[in-house]
Protein backbone atom coordinates (compact mmCIF):
# COMPACT_ATOMS: atom_id res chain seq x y z
CA UNK A 1 0.00 0.00 0.00
CA UNK A 2 1.83 2.63 -1.15
CA UNK A 3 2.16 5.78 1.52
CA UNK A 4 1.26 3.38 4.21
CA UNK A 5 3.03 3.42 7.40
CA UNK A 6 4.34 -0.35 7.98
CA UNK A 7 4.71 -0.83 11.71
CA UNK A 8 0.97 0.94 12.44
CA UNK A 9 -0.63 -0.53 8.87
CA UNK A 10 -3.59 -3.48 9.57
CA UNK A 11 -6.10 -4.69 7.44
CA UNK A 12 -9.83 -4.10 8.51
CA UNK A 13 -11.56 -5.74 5.36
CA UNK A 14 -10.26 -8.14 2.52
CA UNK A 15 -10.86 -4.01 0.78
CA UNK A 16 -9.81 -1.75 3.45
CA UNK A 17 -6.89 -0.88 5.64
CA UNK A 18 -5.94 1.56 8.43
CA UNK A 19 -2.62 2.90 9.43
CA UNK A 20 -1.94 5.25 12.42
CA UNK A 21 -2.07 8.47 10.34
CA UNK A 22 -5.28 6.98 7.57
CA UNK A 23 -7.51 4.82 6.08
CA UNK A 24 -7.05 3.01 2.64
CA UNK A 25 -9.52 0.97 0.24
CA UNK A 26 -8.34 -1.16 -2.05
CA UNK A 27 -4.30 0.15 -1.55
CA UNK A 28 -5.67 3.89 -2.09
CA UNK A 29 -5.87 6.57 0.73
CA UNK A 30 -9.19 7.50 1.86
CA UNK A 31 -9.03 11.54 1.56
CA UNK A 32 -9.56 12.92 4.87
CA UNK A 33 -9.83 9.92 6.62
CA UNK A 34 -8.61 9.47 10.13
CA UNK A 35 -7.19 6.03 10.68
CA UNK A 36 -7.04 5.19 14.28
CA UNK A 37 -10.88 5.38 14.32
CA UNK A 38 -12.01 4.25 10.93
CA UNK A 39 -14.13 1.20 11.01
CA UNK A 40 -16.76 -0.89 8.26
CA UNK A 41 -20.44 0.04 8.97
CA UNK A 42 -21.96 -2.53 6.38
CA UNK A 43 -21.27 -2.98 2.83
CA UNK A 44 -19.39 0.16 1.57
CA UNK A 45 -20.14 2.14 4.44
CA UNK A 46 -17.27 3.03 6.91
CA UNK A 47 -16.82 5.69 9.50
CA UNK A 48 -14.19 7.68 11.16
CA UNK A 49 -14.82 10.48 14.05
CA UNK A 50 -15.58 12.70 11.50
CA UNK A 51 -17.06 11.54 8.75
CA UNK A 52 -19.43 8.52 7.06
CA UNK A 53 -17.55 7.25 3.56
CA UNK A 54 -19.70 5.43 0.72
CA UNK A 55 -16.33 3.82 -0.55
CA UNK A 56 -13.73 6.71 -0.46
CA UNK A 57 -16.26 9.39 -0.92
CA UNK A 58 -17.34 11.83 2.03
CA UNK A 59 -21.29 10.96 2.50
CA UNK A 60 -21.77 12.48 5.95
CA UNK A 61 -20.07 14.16 8.19
CA UNK A 62 -22.25 13.52 11.16
CA UNK A 63 -21.00 9.86 11.91
CA UNK A 64 -22.13 9.88 15.83
CA UNK A 65 -25.67 9.75 14.45
CA UNK A 66 -25.07 8.12 11.21
CA UNK A 67 -27.62 4.70 11.35
CA UNK A 68 -29.93 2.51 9.72
CA UNK A 69 -33.49 2.98 8.74
CA UNK A 70 -34.53 -0.12 6.93
CA UNK A 71 -34.37 -2.02 3.88
CA UNK A 72 -36.92 -2.50 0.79
CA UNK A 73 -37.02 -4.87 -1.73
CA UNK A 74 -37.34 -3.85 -5.37
CA UNK A 75 -37.76 -6.03 -7.79
CA UNK A 76 -34.84 -8.78 -6.93
CA UNK A 77 -32.77 -6.38 -5.75
CA UNK A 78 -32.90 -4.51 -2.51
CA UNK A 79 -32.14 -1.07 -1.12
CA UNK A 80 -30.94 0.08 2.45
CA UNK A 81 -31.97 3.56 3.93
CA UNK A 82 -29.45 4.91 6.48
CA UNK A 83 -30.23 8.48 8.19
CA UNK A 84 -27.73 10.75 9.96
CA UNK A 85 -30.57 12.74 11.11
CA UNK A 86 -30.15 15.87 8.57
CA UNK A 87 -30.54 13.92 5.79
CA UNK A 88 -31.90 10.58 4.59
CA UNK A 89 -29.87 8.40 2.19
CA UNK A 90 -30.08 5.40 -0.08
CA UNK A 91 -26.52 3.83 -1.84
CA UNK A 92 -24.20 7.60 -2.37
CA UNK A 93 -27.26 9.35 -2.69
CA UNK A 94 -29.83 11.56 -0.56
CA UNK A 95 -32.66 10.97 -0.55
CA UNK A 96 -35.22 13.92 -1.42
CA UNK A 97 -32.72 16.47 0.39
CA UNK A 98 -35.21 19.18 2.28
CA UNK A 99 -38.14 17.61 1.50
CA UNK A 100 -38.29 14.21 3.04
CA UNK A 101 -39.57 14.31 6.88
CA UNK A 102 -37.11 12.21 8.25
CA UNK A 103 -38.70 11.66 12.13
CA UNK A 104 -42.06 10.21 10.66
CA UNK A 105 -40.10 8.07 7.27
CA UNK A 106 -40.55 4.55 7.31
CA UNK A 107 -41.67 1.80 4.58
CA UNK A 108 -45.38 0.34 4.34
CA UNK A 109 -45.02 -3.17 4.94
CA UNK A 110 -42.97 -5.36 2.79
CA UNK A 111 -44.07 -3.01 -0.25
CA UNK A 112 -41.52 -1.05 -2.18
CA UNK A 113 -43.48 1.89 -1.02
CA UNK A 114 -42.03 4.68 1.56
CA UNK A 115 -43.78 7.72 3.22
CA UNK A 116 -43.71 10.31 5.95
CA UNK A 117 -46.39 12.60 7.33
CA UNK A 118 -46.70 14.64 3.97
CA UNK A 119 -45.56 12.57 1.32
CA UNK A 120 -45.85 9.10 -0.52
CA UNK A 121 -42.86 7.30 -2.54
CA UNK A 122 -42.11 4.53 -4.53
CA UNK A 123 -38.58 3.56 -6.31
CA UNK A 124 -37.14 7.28 -5.64
CA UNK A 125 -40.42 9.38 -6.75
CA UNK A 126 -43.20 10.95 -5.12
CA UNK A 127 -46.38 9.22 -5.24
CA UNK A 128 -48.27 12.29 -6.22
CA UNK A 129 -51.64 13.39 -4.52
CA UNK A 130 -51.20 10.47 -2.65
CA UNK A 131 -52.55 10.48 1.45
CA UNK A 132 -49.62 9.11 3.09
CA UNK A 133 -52.31 9.10 6.30
CA UNK A 134 -55.06 6.62 4.40
CA UNK A 135 -52.30 5.24 1.89
CA UNK A 136 -52.84 1.56 1.70
CA UNK A 137 -51.00 -1.24 -0.17
CA UNK A 138 -52.44 -4.67 -1.40
CA UNK A 139 -50.02 -7.54 -1.83
CA UNK A 140 -51.87 -8.78 -4.48
CA UNK A 141 -50.55 -8.62 -8.31
CA UNK A 142 -46.52 -8.16 -6.89
CA UNK A 143 -47.95 -4.36 -4.52
CA UNK A 144 -48.68 -3.01 -8.08
CA UNK A 145 -52.19 -1.30 -6.51
CA UNK A 146 -52.54 1.00 -3.54
CA UNK A 147 -55.28 3.38 -2.47
CA UNK A 148 -56.26 5.85 -0.63
CA UNK A 149 -59.34 8.34 1.01
CA UNK A 150 -59.41 9.58 -2.66
CA UNK A 151 -57.70 7.62 -5.25
CA UNK A 152 -56.63 4.65 -6.39
CA UNK A 153 -53.04 4.06 -7.59
CA UNK A 154 -50.84 1.34 -10.24
CA UNK A 155 -47.62 1.02 -9.95
CA UNK A 156 -47.48 4.69 -8.35
CA UNK A 157 -49.67 6.42 -10.36
CA UNK A 158 -52.97 8.06 -9.82
CA UNK A 159 -55.91 6.41 -11.00
CA UNK A 160 -57.83 9.58 -11.42
CA UNK A 161 -60.97 8.14 -9.11
CA UNK A 162 -62.69 9.49 -6.15
CA UNK A 163 -64.75 7.83 -3.42
CA UNK A 164 -63.16 4.42 -4.95
CA UNK A 165 -63.02 0.57 -3.44
CA UNK A 166 -60.84 -2.58 -4.78
CA UNK A 167 -62.38 -6.04 -5.31
CA UNK A 168 -60.88 -9.61 -5.86
CA UNK A 169 -62.39 -12.25 -7.82
CA UNK A 170 -60.40 -15.47 -9.22
CA UNK A 171 -59.38 -15.68 -12.57
CA UNK A 172 -59.61 -18.25 -14.90
CA UNK A 173 -56.37 -17.34 -16.98
CA UNK A 174 -54.56 -19.57 -15.25
CA UNK A 175 -53.95 -21.92 -12.58
CA UNK A 176 -52.42 -20.13 -9.83
CA UNK A 177 -54.08 -18.89 -6.84
CA UNK A 178 -52.39 -15.27 -7.18
CA UNK A 179 -53.86 -14.66 -10.20
CA UNK A 180 -57.30 -12.82 -9.71
CA UNK A 181 -59.46 -10.14 -11.09
CA UNK A 182 -59.20 -6.69 -10.27
CA UNK A 183 -61.99 -5.01 -9.83
CA UNK A 184 -62.12 -0.69 -9.99
CA UNK A 185 -65.08 0.73 -9.20
CA UNK A 186 -65.34 4.47 -9.35
CA UNK A 187 -68.46 6.44 -7.70
CA UNK A 188 -70.50 9.39 -9.95
CA UNK A 189 -69.10 12.02 -8.38
CA UNK A 190 -65.77 11.33 -10.17
CA UNK A 191 -68.17 11.03 -13.26
CA UNK A 192 -65.42 7.79 -13.79
CA UNK A 193 -66.73 4.36 -15.34
CA UNK A 194 -65.71 0.74 -13.38
CA UNK A 195 -62.47 -0.74 -15.06
CA UNK A 196 -61.29 -3.65 -14.62
CA UNK A 197 -57.98 -5.38 -15.13
CA UNK A 198 -56.08 -8.30 -14.72
CA UNK A 199 -52.29 -9.19 -13.81
CA UNK A 200 -51.10 -8.83 -17.36
CA UNK A 201 -52.90 -5.88 -18.17
CA UNK A 202 -52.62 -1.99 -17.55
CA UNK A 203 -55.24 0.64 -17.13
CA UNK A 204 -55.42 3.61 -18.63
CA UNK A 205 -54.30 6.55 -16.79
CA UNK A 206 -57.67 7.68 -17.02
CA UNK A 207 -60.61 5.57 -17.45
CA UNK A 208 -63.18 6.07 -20.00
CA UNK A 209 -65.81 8.56 -18.96
CA UNK A 210 -69.55 8.47 -18.96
Amino acid sequence: VEGADPSSFESVSRHYGRDASRAYLRGKVIPESHGPTFELIEGPYAKDRNHVYYAAEILSTKPATFKSLFTVKQGTSSHKYYTDGEFVYTGRSKFFPGVVDIPSFEKIGSSPYLKDKTRVYRYGREVEDADPESFEVTRRHRYRYAEDKNSIFYQGRRIFCANISITWSPSSLRNNPLSTNTQINCSSIARCSSAATTDESTPPDKPNRT
